[in-house]
C-alpha cells in the first residue's frame, strides 16, 4: 500500500486547528503556520506529481529530460513539474493552474523551511488561502 499524500493536508489541517489555541506563544504559532503550510505544499505537489506521471509519462519524461539537459535552466523536480504545466498546457487547462499554484506556492514553503524570519510574513494571516489552492490542487487530481 503507498502512501497517501493527503493524509499530510490532515497533518496542516491539525497544526492550523493548533495555532488558534489561546495561551500559545509566537514563536509556537510561527512553527505551527510555517509547518502546517509545509504539509500543504508537499501534500499539493506530489499528488500533482503522481497524477501528471501517470496521464502524461512520456511527455513528462521528454519534457525533463529536455529541461536538465539545458544547463541554462534551473534545477529541480519542483522546477521541472511546474514548467511542465505551464509550458505544455494551455491556459485554460486545470493543468497549467496546478503549474500556477506551485508556482505561488513554492516560495512561499522556502520561505517556511529556511528563512529566519520569514520574508513573507504574511503567511501567518493568509494559511487558510493556500489551503483552498492545495485543495484545488486535490480536486483536479481526484
Amino acid at each position: 500500500m503507498s502512501f497517501d499524500w493527503r493524509a499530510l493536508l490532515e497533518v496542516a489541517e491539525l497544526l492550523e486547528r493548533q495555532i488558534s489555541t489561546s495561551g500559545i506563544s509566537a514563536v509556537q504559532k510561527e512553527a505551527y503556520v510555517r509547518s502546517a503550510f509545509n504539509r500543504l505544499y508537499y501534500a499539493a505537489f506530489n499528488l500533482a506529481n503522481e497524477t501528471i506521471i501517470s496521464l502524461y509519462n512520456d511527455d513528462f519524461l521528454g519534457f525533463s529530460r529536455e529541461w536538465k539537459d539545458d544547463l541554462s535552466k534551473p534545477k529541480g523536480s519542483h522546477v521541472v513539474l511546474i514548467n511542465y504545466c505551464l509550458a505544455r498546457h494551455p491556459a485554460t487547462s486545470p493543468i497549467y493552474d496546478i503549474g500556477n499554484i506551485l508556482q505561488q506556492m513554492k516560495p512561499v514553503r522556502e520561505d517556511c523551511d529556511y528563512h529566519l524570519p520569514l520574508r513573507n510574513s504574511q503567511i501567518l494571516n493568509t494559511l487558510s488561502s493556500y489551503k483552498e489552492q492545495a485543495m484545488f490542487i486535490v480536486g483536479c487530481v481526484d
